[in-house]
């Protein structure tokens, strides 16, 4: 593996910023949508509402090509893992359960592990090819609600949906509630036509990618 550049650290526990969403809710949200019972929704989601919150200031801070360069070797990064954990065998996995219990799922690991190897080069071709573009590409909002999609995905082996009713004019679903749920609950709150057009956007560009 090449010797990669340093950058400097804007993640969430740098940005020191505090989530709204509480643990009680998130636990009423996994009944009411069907996430997996094991599925920590509350720690994905304090990743997510941090990062949303501190975006603005991520952006300001590092360039576009800083961005790639970190998007490139978080994939590099994460194949190196995923070639590592398909060595392993019987013998190391049972010592791996054996240390962290039978809650720790090697397999969903693996799945992420795998995501992150394979999405992460291509957001940074996508990057590069929208340099010289507009702001409005890197919406913050759009980004947010593409991360939802993928949590919703991730707990409740579902694929995210966003139906338009043409009659009422009205945009509808389990994610799109889900999505507006936890917008409200960081004090987000939007029109029922602005986050479904968003939602439809960010599922027509997973679609492509998928």
């Amino acid at each position: 593996m090449s010797k990669l550049k340093k950058l400097p650290d804007h993640s969430i526990e740098a940005s020191g910023l505090k989530s709204k969403v509480d643990s009680n809710q998130c636990e009423k949200l996994k009944k009411q949508y069907g996430f997996k019972a094991e599925f920590n929704l509350y720690g994905y989601l304090l990743d997510a509402v941090l990062w949303y919150k501190s975006h603005k200031d991520i952006q300001a801070k590092r360039s576009v090509a800083e961005q790639i360069t970190l998007l490139d070797e978080l994939g590099e990064r994460s194949n190196s893992l995923l070639e590592c954990f398909d060595k392993l065998g019987f013998e190391e996995r049972g010592k791996i359960i054996d240390r962290f219990g039978t809650h720790l799922d090697l397999e969903d690991i693996r799945y992420k592990l795998n995501a992150l190897s394979m999405h992460s080069p291509i957001i940074a071709k996508e990057l590069k090819g929208k340099v010289s573009k507009d702001s409005k590409e890197n919406n913050p909002l759009k980004n947010f609600i593409s991360r939802l999609a993928i949590i919703y995905e991730l707990g409740t082996r579902c694929k995210p949906k966003c139906n338009y009713d043409d009659e009422n004019s009205k945009y509808s679903g389990d994610y799109l509630e889900f999505s507006s749920e936890i917008l409200n609950e960081i004090n987000e709150v939007h029109s029922n036509s602005a986050i479904g057009q968003v939602i439809h956007e960010v599922l027509e560009i997973h679609k492509v990618k998928k």
